[in-house]
């Protein structure tokens, strides 16, 4: 009876395993299914270190190991990815003029002075006359080839 018992106690808690595994694993990925809401003007820029507070600028990584950092200004992001050759899982910004997040591969960059580490990008939508693509900006970006005028 003792061995049946044990054998009932150990089929039990491996379920009971499987399933906080389980939701533990949709639990994770939900979190990632897009950006993780910023605290604005409590959280730092992990590039610059400055508090996050601007909305129309700010930018998110979420690497492959499921790390998510938060940046105050494009360029800050494209600086550290340069910089720490992160795995990309995926990468939002902040559109300049509107109040939603942008995913990168669908987001175009002006160049302007209102960033506010001065790194001079605004995300705007594709087709904007002037814009280019996130491929380009971070090009300028390793070149040091940015500007800070408007175009």
């Amino acid at each position: 009876m003792r061995g049946r018992t044990t054998m009932l106690f150990a089929t039990a808690a491996l379920v009971a395993a499987a399933g906080v595994i389980t939701w533990a694993i949709r639990h994770a990925q939900a979190q990632l299914a897009g950006p993780r809401p910023i605290v604005w003007d409590q959280e730092t820029c992990a590039e610059c270190h400055m508090l996050i507070s601007d909305r129309h600028h700010a930018a998110q990584l979420q690497t492959q190991e499921g790390e998510v950092f938060d940046f105050d200004d494009p360029g800050c992001l494209m600086t550290y990815i340069l910089r720490n050759h992160s795995r990309v899982r995926a990468i939002y910004f902040r559109h300049s003029r509107a109040d939603r997040w942008v995913d990168y591969r669908s987001a175009a960059f002006i160049h302007s002075t209102q960033s506010p580490m001065g790194r001079g990008y605004e995300i705007v939508d594709p087709g904007r006359p002037g814009s280019i693509s996130f491929d380009q900006a971070l090009q300028e970006v390793a070149s040091g080839e940015t500007t800070q005028k408007e175009r």
